[in-house]
């Protein structure tokens, strides 16, 4: 795992927040960016190990780790060792999955603890135990204090849960009743946030309408399809018949696990497609893994004979581990190197940053000292020492109003310098930006003295000639 490399943007928003201390954690953690309670998580590894990329990292991965022990344990205890095995094999194929495992987000957390959510709401439906329905409860919410889009497989599987109560199963729906009480009454320290982020998210999107090919990866196992239809017509050319023997056994947890699939990425597709809100993304759509395990994995589970079943899963993981990771021992996932992009900055003269942060759309947010600290994180992370009165933001957008914004810091603070260094994130309108400040600084009597990509983090800087 490259737990080793630079940090990418969102990443330095975590350590920026971790770095400034636990006090400080909840008045520096923004709605839009981070979770309070994974910042706390990540606090204690930070003490623990240091504030460094492996430290921070390091969460996410045992929770990774941790993640497949529970899928394990679905399969093993409701049916058999195989499809624990199986399950582990759809976790492991996902692309997000393995995006987000060496991250220093909470979305790796957020899946285990929604996994272990999932077992223990599987347990409280086989024995209507008043301790797996609390301990469901609690893994739920821990999950969505992770990420507040957690909250989705929480309201299905309760909603799932009343249903199955309703139709007088052994679960009581007073206990039913009573255990969601206690959910909500656990989520409204949230509720806050939550209300601030409803009202903030028309602004904070930057994501493009999707398509319905956009959907179909999230929702099928693309990378056990093709081999498995391989598979298939290798075995009926040596006379082996696939049969399928249903899954009603499991039907429920079949169920289930469809709703938590299907309902989060058909919503989220939806509200992308009809509304201003861009919310469609592998990311966003963590909370619907572990449906999409137990589905997939039901589904895989009850087609015969146990020898397709086997080689199904082994070439699906030879296959994504190819296209997810390539052919390094290190794959690197993200492409940005702040660390050694920040290193490269002179020390004299003055910054200009385009992050690529969707609240850097916010023109009256750049000029706030509060928020100039939070949206220079990939910068403060590497190099402490960068000030407001040395280092200034660039918006978002490349509008107009943009370009005179930046125009006005050119002829105000920027003025007198010497020396202006241009780091971009090559990404939205970071590609527009550069060239457009070159030939701005042209006439303004600069010349370019060095332009380095840093995988996707570009350092173009620019001096004064002599005559003035």
């Amino acid at each position: 795992m490259p737990l080793g490399n630079s940090f990418w943007l969102d990443e330095t928003t975590i350590a920026w927040i971790v770095k400034n201390g636990f006090t400080n954690i909840v008045a520096n953690t923004p709605v839009s960016v981070a979770s309070i309670a994974f910042c706390w998580v990540e606090w204690c590894f930070g003490r623990v190990f240091g504030l460094n990329e492996v430290a921070l990292r390091l969460p996410s991965v045992l929770a990774g780790i941790a993640s497949l022990y529970v899928l394990y344990r679905l399969g093993a205890e409701f049916i058999d060792r195989e499809t624990g095995f199986i399950f582990i094999g759809f976790y492991l194929s996902l692309p997000h999955v393995a995006f987000e495992t060496p991250d220093a987000r909470p979305y790796s957390l957020g899946i285990w603890a929604a996994t272990v959510a999932v077992l223990w709401l599987l347990r409280w439906l086989r024995s209507a135990s008043i301790k797996a329905g609390l301990l469901w409860v609690v893994c739920s919410v821990i999950a969505c204090y992770m990420h507040d889009l957690f909250v989705m497989p929480l309201a299905i599987e309760g909603a799932f849960v009343v249903w199955i109560a309703l139709r007088r199963t052994s679960i009581p729906v007073r206990q039913v009743f009573g255990v969601e009480l206690l959910g909500v009454v656990m989520l409204l320290p949230a509720l806050p946030r939550a209300l601030a982020l409803a009202q903030q998210a028309g602004q904070l999107g930057f994501l493009e309408v999707p398509k319905l090919a956009d959907l179909l990866p999230l929702i099928l196992p693309v990378y056990m399809l093709a081999p498995a239809v391989l598979i298939a017509l290798l075995m009926a050319i040596e006379g082996q018949v696939l049969h399928w023997t249903g899954v009603k056994p499991n039907a429920k947890a079949a169920i289930l696990g469809a709703l938590i699939l299907f309902i989060p990425a058909f919503g989220l597709f939806a509200i992308s497609r009809l509304t201003s809100i861009r919310l469609f993304a592998d990311r966003y759509l963590t909370p619907a893994v572990p449906g999409f395990v137990l589905l997939w994995g039901l589904l895989l589970r009850a087609i015969e004979p146990r020898s397709f079943r086997r080689l199904s899963v082994a070439s699906g993981l030879i296959v994504s581990v190819i296209l997810i990771g390539g052919f390094s021992a290190v794959p690197k996932y993200r492409i940005e190197d702040w660390r050694s992009a920040v290193r490269s900055i002179p020390d004299a003269g003055a910054a200009l940053v385009y992050s690529g942060y969707v609240e850097t759309r916010r023109l009256d947010w750049l000029q706030q000292r509060e928020w100039w600290f939070r949206l220079m994180a990939p910068i403060l992370t590497y190099r402490s020492s960068m000030t407001p009165e040395n280092a200034f933001l660039m918006p978002f957008e490349f509008g107009s109003t943009e370009q005179a914004y930046v125009r006005r810091l050119m002829e105000g603070p920027l003025r007198d310098r010497d020396t202006v260094t241009v780091i971009v994130r090559r990404v939205f309108w970071g590609p527009a930006w550069l060239p457009w400040i070159s030939e701005d600084l042209s006439g303004r009597g600069f010349r370019s003295v060095s332009d380095v990509r840093y995988g996707s983090v570009e350092v173009a800087v620019f001096h004064r000639s002599a005559a003035r």
